[in-house]
């Protein structure tokens, strides 16, 4: 098998919880993405885009809801919590995320 330059991962999302972090055009597209599987999308964004409103608006189809937020939220309930998310994803540049879990920093 040759090298992969990023993993292609299918995910049944159907009626579960993705979180978001991020409000660029490119968080955007991750949450459109997001809903179209299924998936209820919570956006975290201190200033959400145009992009990510229009979106969220009109879902392709599981609801997304944006939550306007400036530094950093509790988003990671307890881990077999029922309201721990099945997902969650940045759209943030790494630089911009001080905060983030190293794993998050180093990628």
């Amino acid at each position: 098998m040759e090298p992969l330059a990023r993993l292609p991962v299918f995910l049944a999302l159907e009626g579960k919880r993705a979180v978001l972090a991020g409000a660029s055009q490119a968080a955007a597209w991750k949450a459109e993405l997001l809903s179209a599987a299924g998936a209820r999308v919570d956006v975290y964004a201190d200033e959400p885009s145009d992009e990510m409103l229009l979106v969220a608006g009109d879902p392709p189809r599981g609801e997304i809801v944006v939550h306007r937020r400036g530094g950093r939220p509790r988003i990671y309930p307890a881990p077999r919590s029922p309201s721990a998310p099945s997902m969650t994803m940045t759209a943030h540049p790494h630089s911009q995320m001080p905060h983030a879990p190293p794993a998050f920093r180093s990628m």
